[in-house]
């Protein structure tokens, strides 16, 4: 059995890493995507083309897991320590739970009818683009890890933690907007399960950091 890093310098693994970071892309075009669809679904005019972008984020979730499946088995079955081979792992499911929630958002979406309320659409855009800025931030941290740039890993997830607090606040304020509002039960339901589907990501993005942390800890 060899540490992490040592492992990740053979060519086998090197491989299985760029597959991560391929992994990540795919993962990002799904919150992409949920970015331009939550604007969209603010303004509540195009719902034909906002269809479009809630399938797009659909099928890269969808092909995200694909690659997924292909990465836990080829982490799975590399020569690892037992506690880098669970935490990396791990990571490998962090990442992908991003794309989920942005799965999850869509289908929130597809479902309403209707226009969003219109005092809290902006505050929705908002708090999407923290929760895409935190995803982009941890993808980055890889991309570092890679270059075995700790330092900059280690800043990298205190500005995830930062905007994992910001995204807090920004739902307390769009909750009690919801709440306060004089929108129907199931729209308010709804509206709660669209925002914490969002805001997930950035705890995603969260642990995501955390685990880095530890991946790299012993260094």
């Amino acid at each position: 059995m060899v540490h992490l890093f040592e492992w990740l310098g053979r060519k086998k693994e090197k491989d299985i890493f760029i597959h991560t970071v391929e992994h990540f892309e795919k993962v990002l075009e799904s919150v992409v995507a949920l970015k331009e669809a939550i604007k969209l679904f603010v303004e509540g005019e195009n719902r034909d083309e906002l269809m479009k972008l809630l399938h797009k984020i659909a099928q890269a979730e969808h092909e995200a897991d694909i690659i997924c499946r292909k990465l836990v088995h080829d982490i799975a079955t590399g020569q690892i320590l037992p506690a880098d081979h669970e935490n990396l792992l791990f990571f490998v499911y962090r990442i992908d739970s991003i794309a989920d929630c942005a799965h999850a958002a869509e289908r929130y979406m597809a479902l309403w009818e209707g226009k969003f309320l219109e005092s809290a659409g902006q505050d929705l855009i908002t708090m999407t683009e923290t929760a895409i800025e935190s995803a982009e931030k941890l993808k980055l941290a890889v991309s570092q890890l890679n270059n075995r740039n700790f330092k900059e890993v280690l800043d990298l997830c205190t500005e995830i933690e930062y905007l994992e607090d910001k995204g807090d606040d920004q739902m307390r304020e769009i909750s009690r907007k919801v709440l306060s509002s004089s929108l129907p039960v199931a729209h308010i339901l709804l509206a709660r399960d669209l925002i914490g589907a969002i805001e997930t990501i950035s705890d995603s993005a969260r642990i995501g950091a955390n685990m880095l942390r530890i991946l790299i800890a012993g260094l």
